[in-house]
């Protein structure tokens, strides 16, 4: 007779990795609506043949407002993400740039700042030409100006902030915009009342992190 112990793991597992699966068909689903998005939508229908679609739950003191930001776009534009996102709430790993850790640009800004990634290099799905992940930010947090050499596409799915890229001054963005920075382009956020939940992607140069300016 099988272990039940054994069997609820199992089934545990399962039901975590179908989740995963639901919300990476849903970002699929978001970028094949744009061109700057539809190479990586490729990218990760190709990492997901071999992908092993485990999460190594981590937590972090930011995400004490990933259920707020979740809940807030409930009835947004990225819906069917946030729905595939709060049956994934216990198992996220969040991470921080090491650059940050080692100099945090404000006494409280590790406390409100953490990502977590689903497409990458060791991630889930793994990729080498592409990373897609979650950057969240907690209620008024100001996000100071930093640049990478890869490119980036945000989707905004719940918070409206204030976002900043150099050339264009400061403009505000809501749930469903969509925001790009060109390599190595200087750019911010400040946060509103409400936390900033954003989907992100990196192409190109996507094994150096952000440094701040």
């Amino acid at each position: 007779m099988p272990d039940q112990t054994s069997m609820a793991a199992q089934d545990a597992l399962a039901r975590k990795q179908q989740a995963v699966r639901t919300l990476v068909d849903e970002i699929a689903a978001l970028y094949s609506t744009d061109p700057l998005t539809e190479p990586v939508r490729a990218q990760m229908i190709g990492a997901s043949t071999s992908a092993r679609l485990e999460l190594d739950p981590r937590i972090l003191p930011v995400g004490v407002h990933f259920r707020t930001a979740v809940a807030n776009a409930a009835n947004g534009p990225c819906a069917p993400i946030a729905a595939a996102l709060a049956a994934l709430a216990p198992d996220l790993c969040w991470e921080q740039n090491a650059n940050y850790l080692a100099a945090p640009p404000s006494a409280d800004f590790l406390n409100n700042y953490g990502y977590v990634e689903f497409v990458g290099p060791g991630r889930p799905m793994s990729s080498e030409a592409v990373r897609v992940g979650l950057l969240l930010l907690g209620p008024k947090t100001s996000y100071p100006a930093h640049r990478h050499p890869a490119e980036e596409i945000y989707h905004v799915i719940s918070g409206r902030a204030r976002w900043w890229r150099q050339g264009s001054g400061w403009r505000h963005e809501s749930a469903g915009a969509l925001i790009h920075h060109a390599p190595g382009v200087p750019h911010a956020m400040a946060c509103s009342e409400q936390p900033l939940l954003a989907l992100y992607c990196w192409l190109g140069d996507i094994e150096a992190a952000a440094q701040l300016c």
